[in-house]
């Protein structure tokens, strides 16, 4: 195999190498890039087929280098690596999320990272909780579980928006969590496996094909294990703005890091798209959106009480 496809979102991006890719390909069918990479599929190339993006694979011993790229209707990459593997390769992960996150934006989606979206299908409602490393959202997935809740995304979350609201469409569906959890609350979860570290791996069903979930609400989470109560406090103006747009472009822009040191790959047309998408949220939703602090518990059962568009 010398040349494959990964299909995600009405984008595809072509991987092409004079030597053997099926390693890489193997590589990218690993649980751990579900963990981080928006639901994909990776399928052999049969016949010439048009693409979004090209990355062009030479193959190395170790190590993970971005040669050079050209940004444009097709984008193209040269890349020297090793095959993508979990603790010993990783950066190539989050290259091939990094270009997959443009192609997003090119397609008119929105990309929020440290994103996870909870649906209740007891009356529809669908909230989004954004968070900074370790602030609380796969705990809060968890949580979901045993509440009767469906969690939709677990990492990164894709929108489609229209006319200003938000719909999930999909995103990463591995779930992440503290084993801390089932002591702390008594949650359950059975989990696949375990990373290294012993936090426990549980896949999730996602969101279907062609399904679509209207947000309710949008928080920015700062819980923990340690924390009490439930306290909110309104994200407005330019504060609203800067959230947002900080978990709208970190990947695509490079701020999200990865070895030896990501590229910047937006480009001023595609900032404009993303800023128009990040105010119309913040103006849509700007009475729903809203900081949230407290124990993880108290602040999901909150958020599902509270307001909805």
């Amino acid at each position: 195999m010398n040349s494959f496809l990964i299909e995600s979102f009405n984008t595809r991006v072509l991987v092409e190498s004079p030597q053997t890719l099926k390693d890489v390909a193997g590589g990218l069918e690993d649980p751990f890039a579900g963990r981080y990479i928006p639901k994909f599929r990776v399928r052999p190339l049969i016949a010439p087929e048009s693409s979004d993006a090209v990355i062009k694979w030479l193959r190395v011993g170790e190590g993970f280098e971005l040669v050079s790229y050209d940004l444009s209707d097709v984008d193209h990459f040269e890349i020297r690596s090793a095959p993508p593997k979990p603790y010993v390769n990783e950066s190539p992960y989050f290259f091939i999320l990094q270009v997959l996150s443009r192609q997003y934006v090119k397609k008119g989606y929105l990309m929020l990272t440290d994103t996870v979206a909870i649906h209740n299908p007891r009356n529809g409602e669908t909230h989004l909780f954004m968070g900074y490393p370790h602030t609380g959202k796969s705990t809060l997935l968890a949580l979901s579980l045993g509440l009767g809740l469906r969690p939709l995304t677990t990492e990164n979350t894709i929108l489609e928006v229209r006319r200003g609201e938000a719909y999930v469409i999909g995103g990463t569906n591995i779930l992440v969590f503290d084993p801390r959890i089932e002591e702390k609350y008594g949650v359950r979860l059975s989990p696949a496996t375990r990373t290294k570290h012993g936090y426990g791996i549980k896949p999730l069903t996602g969101v279907a094909e062609g399904d679509a979930y209207r947000v309710t609400s949008l928080n920015i989470i700062y819980c923990s294990f340690s924390s009490t109560g439930a306290n909110f406090k309104p994200v407005k103006g330019r504060k609203a703005l800067k959230l947002l747009w900080h978990f709208a472009t970190s990947v695509i822009r490079g701020t999200d890091y990865y070895e030896p040191a990501p590229p910047n790959l937006s480009d001023p047309a595609l900032d404009l798209v993303i800023a128009d998408l990040v105010r119309e949220l913040a103006t849509k939703y700007g009475k729903v959106f809203r900081e949230a602090f407290g124990s993880h518990i108290e602040v999901l059962e909150a958020v599902f009480k509270g307001n909805s568009l």
